[in-house]
C-alpha cells in the first residue's frame, strides 16, 4: 500500500461517517447556524489538509490515535442525540489542529529531532489514558478490516512482549511455522509473508526500527503500542490463548473446537537452559519453537546445561530456532525425525560440530540456516535429497574425500534453492563438476561465497560485528598482510539468472575469470567485503556493461578505483557503498558512506560529479 494507506483506508470513511452526522444533526437542529458552521469548518479542514497528512509515511500512527477520537466523538452525536453537540465538535477541531499544527511545523527528517515522532525515536507516547480509550474503537476497525489471514498474522504479534524490536525474518518464520502464510502462484511462502509484512508497515501497524540504507528494506520493526494493547483482547477472542511456562518462557496455542491445536514458544529471557525449564507436555503440540537468540538488542548469549525438553518427538514441529546457544555439540536424535521441519535455524551455535545423519528425512525443510556454527566441518550428504529447500546458509565444503560428506555437485539438484552462502575454506576439494554445479540451479537469486584462511591459531569472529574482522575463521584484515596467503578454490561458476552476489574475503588481487558482465548479465547486487581484491577487471568493450544498481564495497585495503573508471565500469549502479576502503579517497559520500544517483540527472554537458548526482 502506498503512503496514503491509512488515509485513504481508515480516514476518509471517518470523513463519510462526520457527512451523515451533520446531516442528521442539521436536520435536527436546523436553525442552529453555529452547529452548521462548525461541521464545514472541519469538512474543509481534513479535505485541505488530506495531501498534507498523507505526505509523510511515519506520520500514521499519529493519524491512527487523532482519528480515534475524531471518530469515537462522531459516534456520540450519532448515538446521542441530547449530548453536548458543540462539546463533541469542538474536541473533534481540537485534535484535527493538532495534527495539522504539528505537521506543518514538522521539519525535514534528520534535521531537528525533536521534531521527530516520539515513537520514531524510541521515546514513550504522551498519549492520555482518555485519548488511549477514545482511540480503541478505531483501532478495533483497523483490525477489523484486515483479511482473515491477515488478521491471523496480526495476533501473532501479541505474544511479543510491548516495545520490543522485532526482525522481519522472525516473524516471516513463525508465519511459516504457523502455516499463516502459504507459497501461492509464483510467489514462495516467504515472499507471501514478506508482502503481509510490508503492508502492516504501510498501514502503519509495525513501525520501523531499522532500514536498510542501501535499498530501503524495513529490516526491524515495534508493533505500535496502541495496537499492541487492542491485539491482546483480540487475540483471545479469536481463540489465541497466550499463557506464561515459567518467568521467561511464554506459550500461546490456537483452539480448534474444544482441543488445543498447534501453537508456538517463545524464549523471552532464558539464558541458561536446563533440563526443567520447558516440560516435555508444554511443547507437545508447538509448530513454532523459538528458544534461542531473537531480539535485536540488549542481545545476550544463551547457553545450554541439557536439552532434555528435545528429546521428545514434536510431530507437529515446524520451525525450530536454537540461534546463538553454546555447549549443543550436536542435535538431539529426535529432532531427526520431525518430518514435518520447514524451517531450522542453528545460526551461531558455535560449538555444534555435526548435524544428524537423519537429516534427509527432512522432505518438508525449505529453510536451513547453519552459518556461523565454526566447528562444523562438513554437511551430510543427504542434504542433496531436500527437493523443497529453499534457503540455505553455511554450506561447508569438505577438505576430505569422504563419501559420506556432501559436496556442490550433490546440491545441483536443489531445483527450488533461491539463496544460498557457501565457507569455503583451506584445502577444500572441489573438481571440475563441483565448480560447474551451481550453474543448474536456475532459480539461484543470491549467492555469498566466503573463503578462510582456516589457521588453528585464528579465533572465528562473528560476521555481523561490522568490524575490520569481517570474516570467520580469518584473522584480522590488518594481521593478513602479515599472514601467508593459503589459496583456496576460486573457480565455483554462478548460475547466469543470479540477481545478488556477495563476495567476503576474496583471496586473490584480481577478480576471478568468471566474475564477467556477460556471465552475470543479470546480476543488480554485487557486494565485496574483505579480503585481498585490489582490481575488477574491465573487459567491457568485449562484454558489454555492468547492470548492477547497488555496488558496497567494505574492508578493501587494497582496492583502488577512480571515480570515472567505476561508473566506466558500472554505468546503471544507483547506490554505493563505501567502509574503510583506504586506497578510495575522491568519491562524493555522505556521512555514512553511501553515495545515491540523482533522480534527474544533469545536462549531457556537465561533467561534475556533484552536480550530476546526489549525496
Amino acid at each position: 500500500m502506498a503512503k496514503a494507506g491509512i488515509i485513504e483506508e481508515f480516514v476518509t470513511p471517518v470523513i463519510k461517517h462526520l457527512e451523515r452526522a451533520e446531516k442528521q444533526i442539521v436536520n435536527l437542529k436546523s436553525g442552529d447556524d453555529k452547529i452548521k458552521k462548525k461541521f464545514e469548518e472541519i469538512n474543509k479542514m481534513i479535505k485541505d489538509k488530506k495531501a498534507i497528512l498523507t505526505k509523510r509515511k511515519e506520520w500514521e500512527g499519529n493519524i491512527i490515535e487523532k482519528f480515534g477520537v475524531v471518530e469515537q466523538h462522531i459516534d456520540n452525536i450519532l448515538e446521542d442525540k441530547e449530548c453536548n453537540i458543540n462539546g463533541a465538535l469542538e474536541h473533534i477541531l481540537t485534535a484535527l489542529k493538532e495534527m495539522v499544527e504539528k505537521e506543518t511545523t514538522t521539519e525535514e527528517p534528520g534535521e531537528d529531532k525533536a521534531q521527530i515522532p516520539k515513537y520514531e525515536r524510541g521515546e514513550s507516547s504522551t498519549t492520555s489514558a482518555t485519548e488511549l480509550e477514545d482511540s480503541m474503537p478505531f483501532v478495533a476497525k483497523i483490525i477489523e478490516t484486515l483479511d482473515p489471514q491477515f488478521k491471523n498474522c496480526l495476533y501473532c504479534l501479541s505474544m511479543f512482549p510491548e516495545k520490543l524490536v522485532i526482525k522481519r525474518r522472525l516473524l516471516v518464520y513463525w508465519w511459516i511455522g504457523l502455516e499463516l502464510v502459504r507459497a501461492e502462484w509464483n510467489n514462495t511462502a516467504e515472499q507471501v509473508g514478506g508482502r503481509f509484512f510490508s503492508d502492516l508497515v504501510d498501514k502503519g501497524i509495525l513501525i520501523p526500527h531499522k532500514t536498510r540504507e542501501h535499498n530501503k528494506v524495513v529490516d526491524q520493526c515495534k508493533v505500535q503500542p496502541i495496537i499492541h494493547k487492542k491485539l491482546i483482547s483480540s487475540a483471545r477472542r479469536k481463540g489465541f490463548i497466550l499463557e506464561e511456562i515459567n518467568d521467561n518462557f511464554l506459550k500461546v496455542c490456537t483452539i480448534r473446537g474444544n482441543e488445543l491445536d498447534v501453537g508456538a514458544i517463545l524464549n523471552v529471557n532464558q539464558m541458561y537452559l536446563k533440563s526443567d525449564v520447558i516440560r516435555k507436555s508444554d511443547i507437545k503440540n508447538m509448530a513454532v519453537m523459538q528458544v534461542g537468540q531473537w531480539k535485536c538488542v540488549d542481545c545476550h548469549h544463551i547457553e545450554a546445561d541439557k536439552t532434555d525438553f528435545l528429546n521428545e518427538p514434536v510431530p507437529n514441529l515446524k520451525c525450530l530456532s536454537l540461534q546463538n546457544i553454546s555447549r549443543i555439540p550436536e542435535l538431539p536424535e529426535p529432532i531427526g525425525y520431525s518430518t514435518s521441519l520447514m524451517i531450522l535455524d542453528v545460526r551461531a551455535c558455535h560449538n555444534l560440530e555435526k548435524l544428524p545423519p537423519k537429516i534427509k528425512s527432512w522432505k518438508n525443510l525449505t529453510h536451513l540456516d547453519v552459518s556461523m556454527c565454526y566447528l562444523l566441518d562438513h554437511i551430510p550428504k543427504g542434504i542433496g535429497s531436500l527437493r523443497n529447500l529453499e534457503v540455505f546458509k553455511g554450506f561447508v565444503i569438505g577438505s576430505s574425500g569422504n563419501k559420506k560428506w556432501c559436496r556442490l555437485s550433490d546440491i545441483s539438484g536443489l531445483s527450488k534453492l533461491r539463496k544460498l552462502s557457501i565457507n569455503i575454506g583451506r584445502g577444500s576439494n572441489v573438481d571440475d563438476e563441483d565448480s560447474s554445479s551451481l550453474k543448474h540451479l536456475r532459480n539461484l537469486k543470491s549467492l555469498t561465497m566466503t573463503w578462510g584462511l582456516d589457521l588453528e591459531e585464528n579465533k572465528p569472529v562473528d560476521q555481523e560485528q561490522e568490524s575490520k574482522t569481517m570474516v570467520p575463521e580469518n584473522p584480522p584484515l590488518e594481521q593478513q598482510e602479515k599472514t601467508p596467503i593459503i589459496i583456496a578454490p576460486v573457480n565455483i561458476f554462478p548460475p547466469e539468472n543470479l540477481e545478488k552476489l556477495d563476495l567476503i574475503c576474496f583471496p586473490n588481487a584480481e577478480s576471478p575469470q568468471w566474475m564477467t558482465s556477460t556471465g552475470l548479465n543479470k546480476l543488480k547486487r554485487l557486494y565485496i567485503r574483505g579480503g585481498n581484491l585490489a582490481i575488477v577487471s574491465n573487459n567491457n568493450n568485449l562484454q558489454g556493461a555492468w547492470k548492477v544498481e547497488i555496488l558496497r564495497l567494505r574492508f578493501l585495503k587494497n582496492f583502488k578505483i577512480g571515480w570515472n573508471d567505476l561508473h566506466g565500469i558500472f554505468p546503471e549502479v544507483e547506490c554505493i557503498e563505501l567502509l574503510e576502503c583506504d586506497k578510495i579517497t575522491d568519491f562524493p559520500l555522505t556521512d555514512q558512506g553511501f553515495w545515491f544517483k540523482a533522480k534527474q540527472e544533469a545536462s549531457p554537458g556537465n561533467n561534475s560529479a556533484d552536480e550530476t548526482f546526489i549525496q
